[in-house]
């Protein structure tokens, strides 16, 4: 799985970088606190945590 950000609103992206080595389907979603989730799979599921409410930094993986 790779990551790449953006810094004006989608109009230009920075070049992608692997973030995981594996990981299918992922999902993002921003709860009310300002944390990020992201959630992948295959194999199996994971969780990932962003505290810092902008993907620059992220907890190890919890597997399911």
């Amino acid at each position: 799985m790779y990551q790449s950000y953006s810094h004006d609103s989608g109009k230009t992206w920075t070049r992608p970088v692997a973030f995981a080595p594996n990981g299918v389907l992922p999902r993002l979603l921003r709860l009310g606190n300002g944390v990020l989730v992201l959630a992948s799979g295959r194999p199996g599921a994971e969780l990932r945590f962003s505290f810092d409410g902008r993907g620059e930094s992220w907890t190890p993986p919890i597997h399911s």
